[in-house]
């Protein structure tokens, strides 16, 4: 299903042009897109219908795998309760038979009961740069080795 209508030689270019793979297009698109005998508000939409539809499919996507990975969640979530309820039945014991081989491996885990009981020589600090930080810091024209505002013009479709 389409969204939006677009040039049929348009749509051929691009498809010839990307990689279905990972999505990167080919250096050559640009002449083989200048070369197209259309004129240029024509080309303008084409390649604004175009993208608006790759966004509307990306969407879709995300909200499939977003299904999916719930649905991914539950067969884990089934499939742990009944190796529970296998180890419960077995009391913990060895199974065999011709098919099936069912052990128990004994294994150690930490559970922190109260974060804030720990001792600081048991944690461990993640220091992150703050781009806010630093950006108000270079703006008002502190020197920030290691970091540069870099000036990006973006492209905004409505």
């Amino acid at each position: 299903m389409k969204l939006y209508d677009y040039d049929k030689e348009f749509e051929r270019l691009i498809a010839e042009a990307t990689d279905p793979e990972t999505g990167e297009v080919s250096d050559d698109i640009d002449d083989k897109l200048n070369d197209l005998s259309m004129e240029r508000d024509q080309k303008i939409a084409n390649v604004v219908y175009y993208i608006k539809e790759r966004l509307a499919e990306a969407e879709a996507l995300k909200v499939e795998a977003d299904k999916l990975s719930k649905r991914r969640k539950v067969a884990e979530n089934d499939a742990n309760n009944l190796k529970n309820y296998l180890a419960y039945c077995l009391n913990y014991e060895p199974y065999k038979n011709g098919i099936i081989d069912i052990r128990f491996r004994t294994t150690k885990a930490v559970n922190i009961l109260d974060e804030n009981l720990i001792d600081d020589q048991y944690m461990v600090i993640n220091k992150t740069p703050s781009k806010t930080m630093i950006k108000a810091a270079i703006e008002s024209g502190e020197d920030v080795p290691g970091a540069e505002i870099a000036e990006r013009r973006n492209v905004i479709i409505k």
